[in-house]
C-alpha cells in the first residue's frame, strides 16, 4: 500500500524525499499515476474497499510499486500580505480554500475564479463554474501545479502572471529560491515558472509569492455552465472524473462546441475554452481543435509536438534523474 507521511517541517520533508525511492506528491484528479507507479489505486477511498486480483483495477494495481504519498498540510504555512506592493507570500501546502479565506478578510484577491462568496456562510462563488474544479487540486501548489484553465484567465492572466517567486524542494531534498517578492528584485532564470503546470514533476513547492489584486477590481466571469449534462464516474479507479480542457483558436472554437455538445460541461467565451467530459481515446482528436489539458492518463500525451517533447524529457532527467517524483508526460523516462 502506499504510505501517507505528514511532515511537520521542512527538514523532516528532506528526509523522506532523500531516502524513498517513489513519492506521490498533489492530491487531485489532474496528477498522472499509472497504476504501475503506486498502490493507492486499488483503494477506493470513498468506501475504503480494495479491488481484488482477477478484476480490471486489482490486476492493474497488483504491479504497482510501493510509493509514498507527501501530504504538506503540516507543514509551516507561512501568509504575509504586503498591501504596498501588492503581494501575498503563502505556505504552498495551505488547502486552496483556505487561503482565499485568509485573503477573503482583506481588501486583495488572487483573481482565479474561485472566490469567497460569503464568508459568514463560508460559501464560494465559482461564477458558474462548480464541479469541473472540485476535484483538480487542494493546496496552493497544487492550483500551480497543475495550471488548469479557470474562467477568469481571459480578463486576469494565469499563474504564469501571478506567481513572482517561490522556494522549492528538488529530487535531492534540497531547497532553491527562484525570483524574488518585488519585480525590481528578480534577478538570474525564472526556474519557478517551469514548476507552473509541471504536475510535481520536477521539485516540490513549499513556499510562493503571488501577486494579487483589490477584490473591487475582480471582473466577473462570461462561463457559461451546462446544468443539463451530469458529469459521470468511472468505476475505474485510475481515471476518476474525465473533465478534459480544451482551449481552442477563433477558428476551431465554433466546429468544437457543435462537435461535442453533448460532452460540453461549460463554456468560458472569453477565453474559447470548453470543459468537456470524454474517454481516453478521444485525446487525439481534441488536440486537432486545440490545447488539451485531461485529468486521466490517456494512450496519446497531451503533448505531441517532438521538439516539445524532447524539451520536457530532457528537464526531467536534469530535475528528476532517478524518477522519484510524479511521472511526467511520458511515464518513466
Amino acid at each position: 500500500m502506499t504510505t501517507i507521511v505528514e511532515p511537520g517541517s521542512w527538514e523532516e520533508l528532506a528526509e523522506v524525499v532523500t531516502t524513498t525511492d517513489r513519492l506521490v506528491v498533489g492530491r487531485g484528479d489532474l496528477f498522472r499515476n499509472t497504476p504501475e507507479r503506486t498502490l493507492h489505486e486499488i483503494v477506493d477511498f470513498e468506501f475504503q474497499t480494495e479491488y481484488p486480483i482477477g478484476t480490471e483495477e486489482g490486476d492493474l494495481s497488483s504491479k504497482a510499486r510501493p510509493s509514498v504519498r507527501i501530504v504538506q498540510e503540516q507543514l509551516p504555512q507561512k501568509f504575509e500580505l504586503d498591501t504596498q506592493n501588492q503581494t501575498v507570500t503563502v505556505g504552498a501546502g495551505i488547502d486552496f480554500s483556505l487561503f482565499l479565506f485568509d485573503l477573503a478578510q482583506t481588501e486583495f484577491t488572487v483573481p482565479h475564479h474561485y472566490q469567497v462568496k460569503s464568508l459568514s456562510k463560508q460559501a464560494f462563488s465559482c461564477q458558474g463554474t462548480g464541479s469541473v474544479y472540485e476535484n483538480a487540486f487542494q493546496s496552493v501548489g497544487d492550483a500551480i501545479a497543475t495550471n488548469a484553465r479557470h474562467a477568469l484567465v481571459a480578463q486576469h492572466g494565469s499563474w504564469r502572471d501571478w506567481l513572482l517567486s517561490a522556494k522549492v524542494m528538488l529530487a535531492d531534498g534540497s531547497i532553491i529560491q527562484s525570483g524574488a517578492p518585488v519585480v525590481k528584485s528578480v534577478s538570474g532564470f525564472d526556474l519557478h515558472k517551469l514548476m507552473i503546470g509541471a504536475r510535481h514533476t520536477l521539485g516540490i513547492l513549499l513556499e510562493v509569492t503571488l501577486r494579487v489584486v483589490p477584490r473591487s477590481s475582480l471582473s466577473r466571469s462570461e462561463f457559461i455552465r451546462n446544468d443539463d449534462h451530469q458529469i459521470h464516474l468511472w468505476n475505474f479507479a485510475t481515471h476518476g472524473n474525465r473533465n478534459t480542457i480544451l482551449h481552442c483558436p477563433d477558428q476551431t472554437i465554433g466546429v468544437a462546441r457543435e462537435t461535442f455538445a453533448e460532452d460540453v460541461i461549460a463554456f468560458d467565451p472569453a477565453s474559447n475554452t470548453l470543459w468537456l467530459e470524454c474517454f481516453p481515446e478521444t485525446l487525439a482528436y481534441l488536440s486537432k481543435f486545440g490545447n488539451v489539458q485531461a485529468n486521466f492518463w490517456g494512450d496519446e500525451p497531451e503533448i505531441n509536438s517532438p521538439q516539445a517533447q524532447a524539451l520536457m524529457r530532457r528537464t526531467k532527467q536534469l530535475f528528476d534523474p532517478t524518477n522519484k517524483l510524479n511521472p511526467g508526460e511520458f511515464g518513466f523516462i
